[in-house]
Parts: structure tokens; sequence; C-alpha cells
């Protein structure tokens, strides 16, 4: 085998090691949960996971959990659809 080694910034392979180690996704106040996830779809642009995964996150005094079924790329950031709420997340580079 040949091994080929990348160097990424030490935030992202912590994040990375995280994610493939526990199944969360942790950032600043968010937690994403994709432990219970059996299936991700991606297509078209498109995320879908399969059981929903869970999000957690603290908004100032809010503390807030729910699901998120997809994540889309759109033109200008990445859109968070938040199950059975009409407030939605759009991540943008800082």
């Amino acid at each position: 085998m040949l091994d080929v080694p990348i160097k990424i910034p030490k935030q992202y392979y912590d994040m990375l090691a995280g994610l493939l180690s526990t199944g969360k996704l942790q950032h600043d106040r968010f937690t994403l949960d994709l432990s219970e996830v059996q299936n991700i779809k991606i297509a078209d642009g498109k995320l879908e996971f399969n059981p929903a995964a869970k999000i957690k996150a603290s908004i100032g005094p809010v503390n807030i959990k729910t699901t998120i079924t997809t994540i889309t790329a759109g033109p200008t950031g990445i859109n968070i659809n938040i199950d059975n709420s009409p407030v939605d997340v759009e991540v943008r580079p800082a």
C-alpha cells in the first residue's frame, strides 16, 4: 500500500476525526449527530439523511434540538432545511 499524506489545518482534522469516531460533528455552539443515520444520499447538490440527523444549537439563551433531513448547496451558501420549522439556516464562508 502506498501512503500519501495530506496535511489539513488541525481544527478541520479534529472535526473530521471526531465525526468518524463518534458520529457527531461539533463546532462552536452546534452539534450535528449522524450516529443514527443509516443512509446518506448525495445527488443534484443535495445531501439526504435517512433517518434524519439530529442537531443541537445554543443561540443566546435559547437551546434548540431538532432534526434535519436535507442539506443543499445554494448560490450564496449551504442551506440546512430544519424539519418541521419555518426557519432554515444558511451557512456562508466567513
